[in-house]
């Protein structure tokens, strides 16, 4: 019985962490409606929620054989490396992204102004720092991992939006004069929480402060490959990013109102994707493992079961589209979110919601083109994503613009990201055995 529940755990906490995240947003929802609130919150918590949220999975697996590498039963002078570069690289991007929040106001949200945008710069200000506590966490979570300790990274998303959701209620429950900067309070709050459960786990089986300090590989030339490995990854998901981001900034030159709209609809589309590939990863990924180290290819088993996911998700897409006003009005419809804010978001979804088979496919396929560790290949389908998604941005503003047609380009960018990665994929495997390592 408990090697069952043990089996059963890990899926158990990221299910849960997957209801919280979403709970955060009908609670967010709930108070903000789609007022400017909301579309501060959306631009101020976007980018570094988006980069400490996507980066996680990646990164532990690039940093797990630091902490595996032991000599004479004492911890590696790798380990000290994995730790110093992740701090080094956590403090330099919060430190540029808090420096371009203005810049970053003005992108992504140009009709926010006055007041309203000195809120937006505070707020990211603090999202930002929430960034940084998320991603020192990351170390942390992979050397409890190296440990056999896997409970911790499966539960980070539930510590996180839980927190977020205890500390925005409490900040509003209290009076806070500001409700948009409870929404920055809140998010850094959750950040250190995730940090602070991280560090008191790891610290119980690691002298933590002794890695950070350790002497040996203090010259920067030998924290080189790692930095390239995380920096490479991030460049990456930043890349891969760009298409929501520009959404966000052409939805708000629309008018008011519909960034909130088009970000609640995502929050959809991407809590549904992630249940759907999160679940069906967790027994493919060990197959696509396997079959990968024995001949380089996924094998056609794999590609029989990826095959039947999209299926299955591009009709779980095709019902929800169907059934987007109920659907949003289920989720949203209360507080200060209203038949309007339903009507408006309800149809934006309808379209959104048939993406969701390349979209699921996508993420599965990702994680194989990661497996495989052609980072080359991961580059290039992030860019073609990216090229695609402008272009088709591109002739939404020559025609007459509206957020039904912004909506569509992520149906197109979505397929075509698909595409590409099984295009990349089949290329890999003309060379199977030739595997190029981070």
């Amino acid at each position: 019985m408990l090697t069952y529940f043990k089996t059963l755990l890990i899926p158990i906490l990221m299910g849960l962490g997957l209801i919280a995240g979403f709970g955060r947003e009908v609670i967010v929802a709930s108070l903000f409606g789609t007022s400017i609130n909301a579309e501060i919150f959306r631009v101020a918590y976007g980018l570094p929620s988006i980069f400490s949220d996507s980066l996680a999975v990646s990164l532990v697996a690039i940093l797990i054989p630091y902490f595996l590498s032991n000599q004479d039963g004492q911890e590696s002078l790798n380990s000290s490396t994995a730790f110093r570069s992740t701090f080094l690289i956590a403090a330099v991007t919060m430190v540029v992204g808090i420096l371009t929040m203005p810049m970053q106001a003005s992108l992504f949200a140009p009709e926010i102004r006055g007041a309203d945008r000195h809120n937006l710069i505070v707020v990211g200000a603090l999202c930002w720092c929430m960034f940084f506590f998320v991603f020192l966490s990351i170390p942390l979570r992979a050397l409890l991992s190296s440990k056999k300790t896997i409970w911790p990274n499966a539960a980070s998303q539930l510590i996180r939006s839980g927190f977020f959701v205890i500390l925005l209620l409490a900040l509003i429950f209290v009076g806070l004069p500001n409700q948009t900067y409870a929404i920055g309070l809140a998010g850094l709050g959750s950040g250190v929480a995730i940090f602070a459960v991280s560090l008191w786990l790891a610290n119980k089986d690691a002298n933590i402060a002794h890695l950070y300090h350790q002497r040996g590989n203090r010259h920067f030339k030998s924290n080189l490959p790692l930095i390239w490995a995380i920096v490479s990854i991030i460049l990456i998901q930043l890349i891969l990013s760009s298409g929501r981001l520009i959404d966000r900034s052409v939805s708000n030159l629309i008018g008011p109102g519909y960034l909130a709209a088009i970000e609640y609809s995502y929050a959809i589309m991407m809590a549904v994707a992630a249940l759907i590939g999160t679940s069906t990863n967790i027994i493919l990924a060990p197959k696509v493992a396997k079959a990968i180290a024995k001949t380089g290819e996924i094998g056609p088993e794999n590609r029989r079961i990826v095959t039947i996911i999209f299926l299955v998700a591009c009709c779980t897409g095709v019902l929800m589209s169907v059934l987007a006003r109920n659907i949003v009005s289920i989720l949203f419809e209360r507080g200060n979110f209203d038949e309007v804010d339903t009507l408006l978001t309800s149809q934006i979804f309808a379209i959104h919601a048939l993406s969701l088979g390349p979209l699921v496919v996508s993420l599965l396929l990702f994680q194989i083109l990661l497996q495989k560790k052609k980072t080359g290949l991961i580059f290039s389908v992030a860019i073609i994503k990216l090229v695609i998604k402008i272009i088709s941005i591109f002739l939404v503003f020559v025609t007459d613009i509206d957020i039904y047609k912004v909506a569509l380009t992520f149906i197109i960018a979505e397929f075509s990201f698909a595409i590409a990665i099984i295009f990349m994929i089949q290329i890999s495997n003309s060379h199977p055995r030739k595997i190029a390592k981070y």
